[in-house]
């Protein structure tokens, strides 16, 4: 679209003013005039030929030049259809012109000789009269390009439209013809929505003048009905065509041409809109008046017939369609030529018959041939143009050949987003069909996005429960299948088939689809019986409607025969498989990715029948076929590269399976370096948890001797924690942004947090309809937002991980890191600052977790139990499975630097006891770090320990301040969680005694800020806590089932008052494990107020504040060290919330502590760290050393590690 800018070459005085004509003409000179009743009557022959519907009348002038040469001649009027003739003075005529300018402006261009007197007509057409204009110039009329000639027809239309609306009486039939010609400009220009306008005022002054039922109210409403199909409008479109023919068929015969073209709108309009059994009836009727009236060759009759075998194609009646296209491009080579149009249309439609029938080979060149004619034809920058690329572009992709194809969907998807608009229904076909290439590339999360700005698009425009609708809801769940959601993507293929079998019936290829797909998702879901169900109704639909040898078919049959082999039934399995491979080799060829997968599932089946020899040989051919198709990096490759490693590793020949898991690993997170800088949190996590596991790279390196440790660990320090450091380097840079659409993004982002962290806390009884609803789009809308801030920043600077060698200068002499994985089996890498790294199995993960909880229960941790007095270090005790198997490399050393994952993150390692009941504690000093790469970015211990202090403490859960700060990113839900919070009578002491370290001892110019009781609120928090150098919490901190019950409680059906799986809720906010935890402030008991936080503040939420400035964050609440687990990233916790918003060091608790002896240890721990001047992990220890001293004392012996073994150091020690 173009906007118009350019003036025309004349402009109409105002002709209301009838002026008196001048009857001699001359160069240069502008004369007006008035046709009246009367006036002469005019006659050519050609005016004699019907030109006009009534007599022609006109004024004489005359004119001469004094210079022989090229003249032209003007007139122009709004008042009626203007005609110019010239003749000699003995009456010969010279010229005439109808409409030869602009509108129905009249131009003659002419020669004319000097000194010679001719006669002009300016006459009137259609027995019309009133003002006109007219004019003679020497030389030659300017020539226009169809874009301005275009431009001044509509700025002269919108002239006569105003100058007819401000006339005293309204002609309405000349109005009427007007505006129309407006809207027909309008969207020749492409200005739809100006059209759209213009159109309404045609239909009402129509109205005015003719009443309701009109035939040229039926034309305009068919127009009309175009228009808005073109914007994507459908609902409307239909209520208007449905109107054009309740008229005509009041008005006109039933079978006039008239009839036919509006049978033919209506039912071109079904298929467009996937309706086929509504539009069968009108089509025929179509076919049936224009064949009859108008003969089996005109266009009508070809339109008609096109439409037809569009139906039949939707309607999967291949046969039919294919016969039908092909009679039809008989016909429209013959009437229009190889290379028209029209015959482009029909060799496309002929293209695609043949492509969904599996013959993709035959489909290509007929593809090609029609995309070489239309550029010729329209172009490069066409909608017909787009069109063919995505056409085109699918068949190549379905040969596998995805870059390429790729490169013409992003082609496509650029054409339509600039003529049609971003959000046009049309824009959505091409970003669904790239999504469609991307995933098959493995680029997952653009997939993802594109395909969800697809369905949005697709739901406004057709509603939640039409078959194009159904389309994108199911591309998305596909997507999320191959992400590994496969508990989101159940429900929504589910949908799919239930809305397919209702409009199209239960034999639709559609339908077969639908069942395909969900059978896919049962079986990932290990529902291997329903599964099977659900392939053999597929299997049975796509025989009867595709035969037996066609792509899809071999699909289902290999689905099929996947599900027998998870149940390890394999000689079913290798039987169907075997037929799939048969079919997809016949009708794709060999090198296909689909024979491919065939190949390679049969060649596991091979290994598992003790064929390990044959399966060896079998996937070193399939690896070879593909690695001539994608790149070495290609997911899909990958997989099989994947399978030749894992045969060799069962085969016990680890050597030569090694080299296949490096590149697994090293080309997964290679390509998705490419993705995740762009992706939301969520999304990274996901991705590196499900696709970039580094599970049996350790696998393998266990058994090698030698094994290449150091390269294993620098490839394995990659994937650890990589999700983590790319959010706190977002966040970090985008505080320093200067874009201010990334600060109002991020704000965005902020608000979207807090909506969902009190949506989720909403009482079941006070939810409003459709919660889950708006749940999952709060949910979508932040995790766009996200991928759109991480993009803008330019994250991928940021993916270098440091060498071991980089590493190992970074940790002290006396200190070793244990580096943990846990999957299966749990491992522990370690790394001191000299020696070559270990790898230690520690055993099954089951084991060692039950383990785990039976330790911390032993010590009075999981929900507050009795005190022990120590832990039973039995042979199979925690002590014994874990630390035991390290103890020879932790030999000497005294801090032991823990990078934790999973599980082993809530293990305090220094109430762990060895055989004589020692704790670990009293021999070594314990640090955490996410991961660890963030031993680089710990700073040289600064003597200068003065900052500001944010301490928060002894809050009043019941109330808060009255004119406490309104919450700017508040809403309308606000709600308890749980039961009501108790005082913390305690806390009073830490921060009296913060404040008497502050005020008496430390004696530092910097402010001690202290928020308790009732200003101890949410957004006094939120607006303290940045600038500071250190920050205290001494408050109530919640994790896990007791606080989000009802919301899983909905979502699985459960009874509200059982306990629910850290699954369950995990499910619940959808991968934002940040809002299962966080921390109470003042007033959180009180009744909710709209316009107030509600003074839970979740991790979600911390790491959107600015703590860049926070060198130690303490958290005296219970749990804050808690979270969900997250392979490669630990624990999803408050802790990790701190660190991510900045904070360099966090001191966290990992179980519920008796508040008095918290009290005593902070302020031990501070005056260690303030007064003392010791380190921060050497000030903590020496705390915890000295309450278990004074333990001992008082319980006579009694170490009571419940009391300081739960606060854990994380991140910079010093």
């Amino acid at each position: 679209m173009w906007l118009i800018t350019l003036a025309l070459p004349l402009l109409l005085p105002e002709l209301q003013h009838e002026a008196a004509p001048d009857r001699y003409l001359k160069p240069g000179q502008s004369v007006q005039g008035h046709l009246k009743d009367g006036a002469k009557e005019i006659q050519t022959p050609t005016l004699a030929d019907g030109l006009s519907s009534t007599p022609v009348v006109g004024l004489e002038y005359l004119l001469s030049v004094d210079e022989a040469g090229s003249y032209f001649i003007e007139m122009r009027s709004f008042d009626f259809d203007t005609y110019l003739i010239l003749r000699q003075e003995d009456g010969k005529l010279l010229a005439e012109d109808d409409d030869g300018w602009i509108g129905t402006h009249s131009r003659l261009q002419v020669e004319l000789e000097a000194k010679v007197e001719y006669r002009l007509y300016a006459c009137a057409l259609h027995g019309r009269r009133g003002s006109f204009e007219i004019k003679l110039q020497s030389g030659k009329a300017p020539d226009q390009t169809d874009e301005e000639w275009l431009a001044s027809s509509i700025r002269d239309a919108i002239q006569k439209v105003e100058y007819l609306e401000g006339k005293e009486e309204l002609d309405l039939s000349l109005l009427i013809s007007a505006s129309d010609f407006l809207s027909g400009l309008y969207e020749d220009a492409g200005m739809l929505r100006e059209a759209k306008e213009s159109y309404e005022k045609t239909l009402a002054w129509l109205k005015e003048a003719y009443g309701s039922e009109h035939v040229d109210i039926a034309t305009v409403l068919i127009k009309y009905g175009d228009l808005l199909e073109s914007l994507g409008e459908y609902q409307m479109a239909e209520e208007k065509y449905l109107r054009a023919l309740e008229i005509r068929k009041k008005l006109l015969e039933p079978d006039s041409t008239d009839m036919g073209r509006i049978y033919y709108k209506l039912g071109s309009h079904y298929c467009r809109t996937e309706r086929y059994r509504e539009a069968k009836e009108p089509l025929s009727r179509s076919l049936e008046i224009n064949e009859k009236k108008l003969g089996p060759e005109a266009h009508e009759t070809i339109a008609s017939l096109n439409s037809l075998a569009m139906l039949h194609y939707g309607l999967a009646e291949f046969d039919q369609a294919l016969a039908s296209y092909q009679k039809i491009l008989e016909v429209t080579k013959k009437v229009y030529g190889p290379e028209h149009g029209v015959t482009m249309t029909i060799l496309n439609n002929l293209a695609i018959t043949h492509r969904d029938m599996g013959r993709s080979d035959l489909a290509r060149p007929l593809l090609e041939e029609v995309l070489q004619a239309r550029k010729q034809a329209l172009g490069e920058m066409h909608p017909e143009v787009a069109s063919a690329l995505s056409n085109l572009a699918g068949v190549i992709s379905r040969l596998g050949q995805y870059p390429e194809a790729r490169d013409m969907f992003e082609r496509s998807l650029e054409i339509r987003e600039e003529l049609l608009g971003p959000d046009h229904p049309v824009t959505a076909i091409s970003m669904e069909a790239l999504a469609l290439t991307l995933e098959n590339e493995g680029l997952y999360e653009r997939a993802r996005e594109l395909i969800e700005r697809a369905h949005a698009i697709r739901e406004k425009n057709f509603g939640a429960d039409s078959l194009l609708t159904m389309t994108s809801l199911n591309n998305l769940a596909m997507l999320l299948m191959k992400q590994g959601m496969t508990r989101e993507a159940l429900p929504m293929l589910e949908r799919v088939v239930e809305v397919r079998m209702k409009e199209l019936g239960d034999r639709h290829p559609q339908v077969a689809t639908g069942l395909n797909n969900l059978a896919e998702c049962l079986q990932d879901e290990a529902m291997y019986e329903l599964a099977e169900v659900k392939f053999r109704q597929a299997l049975d639909i796509r025989r009867g409607v595709l035969g037996n040898d066609h792509p899809k078919v071999a699909d289902t049959i290999h689905g099929l025969g996947i599900v027998f082999w998870k149940q390890w039934q394999n000689d079913k399995a290798l039987e169907l498989i075997q037929e799939a491979l048969e079919i997809r080799t016949r009708v794709l060829g060999t090198t296909h990715p689909d024979t491919i997968r065939s190949l390679s599932a049969i060649a596991v089946l091979y290994h598992e029948s003790d064929r390990s020899e044959e399966a060896v040989e079998l996937l070193k051919q399939v690896l070879k076929d593909r690695e001539n198709l994608f790149s070495e990096d290609d997911p899909d490759t990958l997989r099989f590269v994947d399978n030749l490693g894992g045969l060799y590793y069962n085969m016990g020949r680890y050597e030569e399976a090694y080299p296949y898991r490096v590149r697994v690993l090293k080309g997964t997170l290679a390509k998705l370096d490419h993705e995740l800088p762009t992706m939301s949190e969520a999304g990274r996590i996901r991705l590196l948890e499900v696709n970039a596991n580094p599970y049996r790279l350790m696998k393998t390196l266990q058994y090698m001797d030698p094994a290449p440790l150091e390269s294993g660990y620098e490839l394995y320090l990659q994937w650890k924690g990589k999700a983590t450091r790319l959010q706190a380097a977002g966040l970090k840079i985008s505080r320093n942004e200067e874009l201010d659409d990334v600060k109002l993004k991020r704000d965005q982002i902020r608000f979207l947090a807090k909506q969902l962290s009190d949506q989720l806390r909403q009482p079941v009884d006070s939810r409003p309809e459709g919660f889950e609803e708006q749940v999952g789009h709060l949910r979508q809308e932040r995790l766009r937002l996200e991928r759109e801030v991480n993009r803008a920043l330019g994250l991928d600077e940021l993916l270098r991980t440091p060498s071991l060698k980089e590493l190992q200068a970074c940790i002290p002499e006396d200190a070793v890191l244990l580096d943990f994985f846990t999957n299966y089996w749990v491992f522990a890498w370690v790394i001191t600052s000299s020696e070559p790294p270990k790898l230690i199995n520690l055993g099954k993960r089951t084991e060692l977790l039950e383990l785990s909880f039976a330790s911390s229960n032993s010590i009075g941790t999981r929900g507050g139990g009795a005190l022990i007095p120590r832990e039973a270090a039995s042979e199979t005790g925690l002590f014994k499975r874990i630390w035991q198997p390290l103890a020879n490399e932790t030999e000497g050393a005294s801090t032991v630097i823990v990078s934790p994952d999973g599980f082993i993150g809530e293990i305090p390692f220094g109430v762990l006891q060895d055989l004589d009941g020692n704790y670990l504690l009293e021999r070594f000093r314990f640090i955490y770090v996410s991961d660890a790469t963030r031993l680089l970015s710990a700073d040289p211990m600064d003597s200068d320990r003065e900052g500001a202090i944010l301490a928060v403490g002894d809050v009043d859960y019941f109330d808060r301040e009255a004119d406490g700060v309104r919450n700017p990113l508040s809403n309308s839900v606000r709600a308890k969680v749980g039961d009501t919070w108790s005082s913390l009578a305690a806390t009073a002491a830490e921060l009296d005694q913060i404040q008497s370290l502050h005020g008496d001892r430390l004696q530092w110019n910097l402010p001690l800020t202290v928020l308790r009781g009732k200003k101890a609120s949410e957004e006094r928090v939120r607006t303290e806590v940045s600038g500071k150098r250190y920050v205290h919490f001494a408050t109530h901190g919640y994790f896990e089932p007791e606080h989000l019950p009802s919301f899983s409680a909905d979502l699985s059906g459960s009874n509200p008052d059982e306990e629910f799986s850290l699954f369950e809720q995990e499910y619940a906010v959808g991968l934002l494990p940040g809002l299962l935890s966080g921390l109470v402030f003042a007033g959180v008991n009180l009744e909710p107020d709209p316009d107030r936080d509600d003074g839970y503040l979740s991790a979600e939420e911390i790491q959107h504040l600015d703590l860049s400035l926070c060198d130690l964050a303490v958290l005296s609440a219970c749990e804050t060290g808690l979270g969900s687990e997250r392979a490669g990233e630990g624990m999803m916790s408050l802790r990790r919330a701190f660190e991510v918003a900045g904070a360099k060091t966090v001191v966290s608790s990992l179980w519920k502590v008796d508040d008095q002896a918290t009290a005593m240890l902070m302020n031990w721990f501070y005056e260690n760290y303030w007064i003392l001047g010791m380190a921060k992990n050497e000030a903590l220890h020496q705390a915890k050393l000295r309450l278990l001293r004074e333990n001992r004392a008082r319980y006579g012996g009694d170490g009571r590690p419940a009391t300081w073994g739960a606060f854990v150091l994380s991140g910079d020690w010093n």
